[in-house]
């Protein structure tokens, strides 16, 4: 895998090469706003889901605080072009041709608080008898039975 250096403020991989197994490689992807949570394709859409979330004022001040960064990731996502000279600043003598049409996607959770922020870790919260983990991307697999531990010694009652 080929990765940018990540920025500590914005935390998403950016424009990346991953080689698969049967010997191809992947490049991608970008940080831009799904329309619908379990958006895996450009055409998937909920218009009550995309509703909510340009509505909510944590998306405003995070555009409005990262305008640049937003601008560019849009771009890198609707653009070619953009994309592809994304990528050839890690892999410099990548071909236009080498970018396949194909377009797949996956996504990716990330909590905004109300100010703009972006929130930097888990966050566990309790809802009656139900526990709630948000804001897991890829560490939260990796970190499981850590998040587990942590749920059963804090929120759940066992008596011994």
């Amino acid at each position: 895998m080929v990765y940018p250096i990540p920025d500590k403020k914005l935390p998403f991989l950016g424009v990346h090469f991953t080689r698969l197994t049967n010997g191809n490689s992947e490049v991608g992807p970008n940080a831009v706003l799904a329309f619908k949570r379990e958006g895996y394709k450009l055409h998937d859409f909920s218009f009550l889901e995309f509703i909510e979330t340009i509505f909510y004022i944590g998306l405003f001040k995070f555009v409005f605080k990262n305008f640049r960064f937003c601008l560019k990731q849009l771009m890198t996502s609707i653009n070619k072009k953009t994309f592809y000279y994304e990528a050839r600043k890690l892999v410099p003598n990548l071909k236009f041709s080498d970018i396949l049409n194909e377009r797949r996607s996956g996504v990716r959770a990330q909590a905004v608080s109300s100010k703009g922020n972006l929130v930097m870790d888990f966050v566990i919260k309790k809802y009656k008898n139900q526990i709630h983990i948000l804001n897991a991307p890829s560490p939260g697999a990796t970190s499981c039975l850590a998040i587990a531990d942590y749920v059963i010694e804090n929120y759940i009652n066992l008596k011994k």
